[in-house]
């Protein structure tokens, strides 16, 4: 869905910013904002929450936490709250691009961000791949 995105808007993969809803061991629900072009190291995300492993949430379960269908959930808005990890990489980006819902793209930049700034410090992790 991030090529997609990125097509339709015409900027590089990279940039477009993927919303994937993930649970823990314990089934403890979470967000991670990725690159569109990178995948979450689960390894890395499991180490950095101090969990045995963690995985995708259902489809379902992550349309009922969040409110939002698979491919147009957003971090912001949420059923319910949620911790928000985020690549640390993204901060770095001059400007990103999220698909809200279907046909929405918003471009915003991450440094002045008021909500990309409320991820806490140690939310901020390398976790891709």
């Amino acid at each position: 869905m991030a090529e997609a995105a990125a097509l339709e808007i015409g900027v590089p993969e990279h940039v477009v910013i993927k919303t994937i809803v993930m649970e823990d061991d314990a089934g403890n629900p979470l967000i991670v904002l990725m690159h569109g072009d990178r995948q979450v190291s689960t390894r890395a995300l499991a180490r950095a929450l101090g969990a045995k492993s963690v995985g995708p949430a259902d489809p379902k379960a992550a349309q009922r936490l969040t409110g939002y269908l698979v491919g147009g959930i957003s971090p912001f808005g949420t059923r319910q709250v949620l911790p928000v990890y985020v690549e640390e990489s993204i901060f770095e980006l001059p400007r990103l691009h999220k698909r809200w819902q279907e046909g929405t793209i918003d471009r915003d930049e991450p440094k002045r961000s008021g909500h990309c700034a409320k991820a806490h410090a140690s939310q901020r992790r390398n976790l891709d791949e």
